[in-house]
Parts: structure tokens; C-alpha cells; sequence
């Protein structure tokens, strides 16, 4: 009776262990949470998806400067090698010209092509950051489109421009958005102050 008591005693502590496995004889193990497959766990928990590494959003701009948009109607206007230069207002005071082209030196910007004529007489001196509303009171801006005949420029009806950076007879630097001719047209532009200051008032 006592031997049989001890051989059931023994076949009942083996039976759990062999149920269990040998960490080292190939047994599969079942682990709750997310696995590295990205399957589900038994707790019921998602994995966090990896983080994508940079750039993988779409292109990134590489210098840093923004892009001209046309405002959804196809339109791109000129951006770029710009020309600043001080002029005189409507009552003979103060103004500034600002000369927006595709190409060119600075203070030759090609206006051979279509280009864009800014003229600022109101909200002078720039202090940046500083946004013009366009119109009677403050300047008007212009879509200038040569031919082999003259150059036609038409008024815009309406519109913005901001200065971001500003440096006295240096440079400035910054965005204009303007309705002209049925379309809308934003950009930003780069200029250097260029000519002789005139003699106003």
C-alpha cells in the first residue's frame, strides 16, 4: 500500500512538469501584449505602430524657403530675383517699388517676361513683421505681361503683401498674396534695395 502510495505521488509531480516543456526542447510559450509581428496579444492590447523615420511624409524642402502657390487655379506667378528701390508717393511722400521676376541679376530682374510691380506708399516705415492691405490708401500692386508690342500690366483688386524681414537700404524680404485679372496669386519674394533714393516732397 505504501509503494503504491509513492509511485501515484510521483506520476502526479511529473505529470505538471512535462506538461510545461523543457525551456530548451523546442516547447512554444504563449506571451500576452503585442508581439514583434504586430499581431494581438491575449491581454486584448494593440501594438503602437513603428514611427515612420523622417522624409517619409512627402518631399521636404531643402533650403528652407517657401514655395509659390497658385491658390488652386493654375496660376504661378513670378517669385524670386526681386528689386526693392524707394520712390515718392502720391502726395510726394515716401514710397517703395518693388519689382517681382522669375530671373535675372537683383537689380536687373528680367521684365522682359511676365513680372509683378508693387507700389507702397502707406504703412511706411516697415516695421516687421508687417502686412500691407492693398488699396487706395496704402499702394497697389500690378500684373505686367510683355509682348513684342508694349507691356500691358493690369491692376489688382484686391490683396496683401507682408514683410518679414526688413533692412534699410540692404534688403527685404517676404510674402504678397493678390487678386488680379479672375485669379488669385501668392508667392514671396527676396529683394535688394537698388538705385539712388529720390528727392520727395
Amino acid at each position: 500500500m505504501c509503494a503504491r502510495r509513492l509511485l501515484f505521488l510521483v506520476l502526479a509531480m511529473a505529470l505538471p512538469m512535462a506538461a510545461c516543456g523543457d525551456d530548451d526542447g523546442g516547447s512554444t510559450t504563449t506571451d500576452a501584449g503585442p508581439r514583434e509581428d504586430g499581431s494581438i496579444g491575449l491581454d486584448g492590447t494593440t501594438p503602437t505602430p513603428p514611427t515612420p523615420p523622417p522624409g517619409d511624409g512627402g518631399p521636404t524642402p531643402t533650403d528652407g524657403s517657401p514655395t509659390p502657390t497658385d491658390g488652386g487655379d493654375g496660376a504661378t506667378p513670378p517669385a524670386g530675383m526681386s528689386r526693392i528701390e524707394r520712390a515718392c508717393g502720391p502726395a510726394d511722400g515716401p514710397a517703395l517699388r518693388l519689382t517681382v521676376a522669375r530671373g535675372g541679376p537683383r537689380c536687373e530682374p528680367d521684365t522682359t517676361n511676365e513680372h509683378l510691380l508693387f507700389f507702397i506708399y502707406g504703412g511706411l516705415p516697415i516695421e516687421v513683421p508687417e502686412t500691407i492691405t492693398l488699396g487706395m490708401d496704402t499702394g497697389i500692386a500690378q500684373r505686367c505681361m510683355p509682348d513684342a508690342d508694349a507691356t500691358t500690366c493690369v491692376d489688382a483688386t484686391g490683396g496683401t503683401i507682408t514683410f518679414d524681414a526688413f533692412m534699410e537700404d540692404v534688403s527685404a524680404s517676404g510674402t504678397f498674396a493678390i487678386d488680379v485679372g479672375g485669379e488669385h496669386l501668392e508667392g514671396f519674394f527676396s529683394a535688394v534695395f537698388c538705385g539712388e533714393p529720390p528727392l520727395c516732397g
